[in-house]
């Protein structure tokens, strides 16, 4: 089974022939969902990307994905979401196996890093303000440890303990307060998109040679390095299957944060949904 996550790139510029499709300086990469076709090489120039609201896609061989035999195709899907953009942060910011890994969020990209991490060798401590996480994160994804955000005994004890944290939260929050928890010369990688800004001191870098970063999709050969790797480690998103009348629905459990952790939607429920609006006129 093939699956595309980006579909087209100027491939001329430095990222793209380095194999990194998503950062493409020459106007731009052209994404799944919402991105419109600009490259002069492309028959679609002009038209607009609907990913999996799609009725047909036209895309180039290089920009397709395998996902490996025997994976069950709607837990493997949101890999090409929150697989890439966890292993590729992991990867790109050089952690080690033995190290110890701090996932801040525990939702639909921290549940899988949960388990990446897990299955690259670290020691791996689930970070939330959902408590009710905490039976989840330890007994099914595998943490080794959980700390709860709300608890400020829990994170005070846990100060210098990371080497590398890795933060997921959607949500606007003051970087300064994690930082304490890494070791001298730890790692602290956002991958999360707040709507806003968010806050650091200077003196919880400087302190103890800190580094702070970004991450966000890998480039097609790591998407399908990512997907091999979570092959052979049984490794795929927990979901909830859906049909497209029930959107609406998930849109608003998702503001509630009442999904563990990432509704897949049936493509094949498009169809009778559309013929159901159209009988109901």
């Amino acid at each position: 089974m093939l699956f595309i996550q980006k579909v087209d790139s100027c491939r001329n510029c430095r990222n793209c022939r380095s194999g990194e499709e998503q950062y493409c300086e020459d106007n731009g990469t052209v994404f799944t969902y919402n991105s419109k076709f600009k490259h002069p090489h492309c028959v679609e120039r002009g038209n607009v990307t609907y990913g999996g609201y799609s009725e047909s896609i036209i895309v180039d061989e290089k920009f397709v994905l395998k996902i490996p035999q025997g994976m069950n195709l709607p837990s493997a899907a949101p890999l090409l979401c929150a697989g890439i953009t966890t292993y590729g942060a992991f990867m790109k910011n050089g952690l080690l196996g033995n190290q110890r890994l701090a996932i801040i969020g525990i939702g639909g990209l921290g549940h899988v890093a949960v388990k990446i991490g897990k299955a690259l060798g670290c020691h791996v401590t689930a970070i939330s303000h959902n408590s009710s996480k905490r039976r989840s994160a330890l007994d099914h994804l595998g943490a080794h440890n959980f700390i709860d955000l709300n608890n400020e005994g829990s994170i005070a004890s846990a100060n210098g303990s990371f080497d590398f944290i890795l933060d997921t939260m959607p949500t606007e929050h003051d970087l300064s307060n994690y930082m304490n928890l890494l070791r001298v010369g730890g790692k602290y990688v956002v991958v999360g998109l707040p709507p806003g800004k968010l806050k650091v001191s200077a003196s919880s870098l400087v302190g103890n040679r800190k580094v702070l970063t970004g991450s966000k999709i890998g480039g097609i050969e790591q998407t399908q390095e990512m997907l091999n790797f979570c092959n052979r480690h049984g490794i795929t998103c927990d979901i909830e299957l859906v049909e497209a009348s029930d959107i609406n629905e998930c849109y608003e459990r998702v503001i509630k944060s009442d999904v563990m952790y990432r509704f897949v939607v049936d493509a094949t429920s498009f169809s009778s949904s559309v013929a159901n609006v159209h009988g109901s006129k």
